[in-house]
This record gives C-alpha cells, sequence and structure tokens, in this order.
C-alpha cells in the first residue's frame, strides 16, 4: 500500500496553492506513466479527522475497477473535493457511502461527551493566580482520557496530563513550575487549569483538548490580563510660567492605564504634558504634569485608573501659598529707591560739571522718603530723610 501525498497547500492568505515539487515526485515515480491517477483533496481545520479520512479512502482505492474515460467531481463534508477517471467513479462513491457509514456509527459510538469551557473572557490580575474552568458534559471521570491545555499550536503545550499522570517534558519553557491541573474534580469531568503568578505574556487564547481513544473535543478559551499599578506619586518640581510645575508618576498598570488631574470640586483640569511607556516587565509607566497657579488650584488630585477593571488610584496634594513665586514690596521700594538714587548723583554730577555750582541741593521725593543730595568741590554728601 502506498501513502498520501499533499499535492495542495493552504498559502499565506488562506487559499489553497499546487505543490509542484511533490506532484513532480509522484509523476517520476516508476510504473506512473499514463496510468489513472484519482485526485483527493481535504481541507479542514485542525484535528477533524483528514488524515483518517484519506487513509480510509487509500485503502479502499486499493482494489482494482473498470468502466469509461472521463471525468467527475465529489464534494463530501469536510470540504473534500476528489477528480478520478469514469471507470473509478462508481467504485469510490461506493466506497465513500461505506466510508461514511462507518465513519458516523464510529462518532455515534464514541461521541459519548462535549468539553465545555466559560462563555466570557476570564479576567486575571498580574501577579495572582487564575483557573481556567473546563469541564466534560454529561459529567465523567476524566482520570484515564488525555487531557492537552494549549494556545494556538497544538504543540504549544501549557500543561499535558497522559497515562493518568502530568507530563511536563513538552510543556513550553514559560509555563513551568507554574500550572497545576486541578485533579479535586477530575472524576467528575472537571479538567480545569491554574496558572501561578500570572504574567501579561500569558493574555491570549487557550484551548482545553480532552481526547479518550480516538475521540476527542475542545473547547477554546480566552484569558485577560490586567495589573493594578502603584498609588500615585505627586511631587512640586519647579517654578514655571508664573505658577508651579507639578508631576504625577505611577508604575505597573496594564492595559494603559488613563490620567486625570481633578480639582477639589471634582473638575477635570488640562495637563501640561504626558508621558507612558513600556517597562522592563511590560507593564505601563506613566509621568503627566499640570502649572498650578496661586489661588486657582492648590487643592487638587491625579486620578489614575484601569479602564478595563474600572479600578483607580488617586492621590492629592495642597499647594501653600509660600511655594508660589512672589514679589516682596520692600524689595520694590528699595529698589525704586536705589534706581532713583543713582539717577540724581548721575544728574548732580553733570550740573556740577556744566554749570561749576560749589553746592547743588536735589530733593527726589520717594515712596517712604525724601533724598537730599549736596555736592562740593571735595566730596559728595548725601542724606536720606525719612517723614
Amino acid at each position: 500500500m502506498g501513502r498520501p501525498v499533499q499535492l495542495v497547500r493552504l498559502d499565506g492568505k488562506g487559499g489553497l496553492t499546487l505543490d509542484e515539487e511533490a506532484l513532480s515526485r509522484c509523476l517520476e515515480q516508476g510504473g506512473v506513466g499514463d496510468a489513472p491517477v484519482c485526485l483527493v483533496s481535504i481541507v479542514g481545520e485542525q484535528r477533524l479527522g483528514k488524515s483518517f479520512l484519506l487513509n480510509y479512502l487509500l485503502r479502499r482505492l486499493q482494489s482494482p475497477v473498470s468502466g469509461e474515460g472521463g471525468s467527475n467531481q465529489v464534494t463530501v463534508k469536510m470540504k473534500g473535493l476528489s477528480s478520478c477517471p469514469s471507470y473509478a467513479v462508481s467504485a469510490f462513491l461506493r466506497n465513500l457511502i461505506i466510508f461514511f457509514i462507518i465513519y458516523h456509527i464510529h462518532k455515534l459510538e464514541s461521541a459519548q461527551y462535549s468539553v465545555t469551557g466559560p462563555g466570557h473572557p476570564v479576567t486575571a490580575i498580574v501577579g495572582e493566580a487564575t483557573v481556567l474552568p473546563c469541564h466534560l458534559s454529561p459529567r465523567m471521570s476524566a482520570e484515564n482520557m488525555e487531557v492537552r491545555w494549549f494556545r494556538s499550536e497544538f504543540t504549544s503545550v501549557v500543561h499535558l496530563y497522559q497515562h493518568g499522570k502530568d507530563q511536563y517534558g513538552k510543556q513550553m519553557p514559560d509555563y513551568r513550575g507554574r500550572t497545576e491541573l486541578l485533579k479535586a474534580g477530575i472524576t467528575d469531568g472537571n479538567v480545569s487549569l491554574q496558572i501561578l503568578n500570572i504574567r501579561h505574556s500569558d493574555e491570549g487564547q487557550y484551548y482545553c483538548f480532552v481526547q479518550d481513544g480516538s475521540f476527542y473535543e475542545e473547547a477554546l478559551l480566552e484569558l485577560k490580563v490586567a495589573a493594578l499599578g502603584s498609588n500615585p506619586l505627586v511631587s512640586v518640581e519647579s517654578h514655571q510660567d508664573g505658577g508651579i510645575r507639578v508631576v504625577c508618576q505611577s508604575t505597573g498598570w496594564y492595559p494603559e492605564p488613563k490620567v486625570l488631574w481633578r480639582d477639589r470640586s471634582g473638575q477635570e483640569l488640562t495637563s501640561l504634558s504626558e508621558a507612558k511607556s513600556l517597562g522592563d516587565s511590560g507593564l505601563f509607566e506613566t509621568e503627566n504634569s499640570i502649572i498650578i497657579k496661586e489661588h486657582s488650584n492648590q487643592n487638587l488630585s491625579c486620578w489614575i485608573r484601569n479602564t478595563f477593571l474600572n479600578q483607580e488610584k488617586e492621590s492629592t496634594v495642597y499647594i501653600a501659598d509660600f511655594f508660589f513665586p512672589r514679589v516682596n514690596p520692600w524689595m520694590v521700594a528699595l529698589s525704586v529707591i536705589l534706581l532713583v538714587l543713582f539717577v540724581s548723583i548721575g544728574l548732580a554730577v553733570y550740573l556740577f560739571k556744566i554749570k561749576g555750582t560749589r553746592f547743588i541741593s536735589v530733593e527726589v521725593a520717594c515712596y517712604t522718603c525724601i533724598c537730599i543730595i549736596q555736592l562740593s568741590k571735595a566730596f559728595i554728601v548725601w542724606e536720606i530723610q525719612y517723614y
């Protein structure tokens, strides 16, 4: 007996393509020549019995048949297409009918259970443990069955239970030491999986596959991962644009959080800048800043929310008046006095040189005093008289 050769494959876009190299190898085999060929192509999802069907048809087509030339096309349930000489059609159809009778009888005898998971995504928190529920329906013992948890590929094993015990040889490295098949209810068909120390990379789809002999069923589950980060750290950074720059920082969020500033009445304030990035652990870090002016919003809160968990963390800060930049009135007065004084001295020196006057008296009215300046040839005397 020969072996089946795959001549049609799936391309990257989900279409079918002819494997010309495989076809050439078949045609180059000795004894093929102009012999009649029966081409059978079966398309379907993984683990639906395509290999079983091909092997069965191959065995049935070994018997000699006779008839007239021509071609025909037969479509079967698993999207199988066949193209055979017409003298083989009658035998082929007969064998195909026999196959489906045997196949459906086998299914009726074996299909004694279905595998059921939750009808909604499972939510897990980073760093904690979670359980992926899966059970057989109706309830029956799965002690002597194969239970395989895997990701997108059948070989991407998250956890494997086989021959009555856990098998860790094929387990993916990322899950080693973090999984446990909950065997307390395995006699009742409960094959749920517990995953410890959840990571953000654990998010995605999982298959719960249970096989008993040649019969198997599976269920698809989705795991959503979230993380509630650290409490917001609010700090006063520097003076800027006539106010104070306040910064809010937090780490350890997943998915990306929402950051808001609010005043004491709960009104949202406009941020100056916002920066978010993924840390080494794969979790989000955030930094948000705002400018606060005196007598405006000195009492404010930094509010960070995980929109998936509908949970938030908040920190409140009050900025006291003495933190805000201000001008001292005495410093203003002193600056004005010194300015007037230097101007007066310059004016007096100018007049002294031009007029030759021995004594010049200049009175300048200030905010809080009168400056009297006398100049002579030998010296300059000034006096500040306060009212």
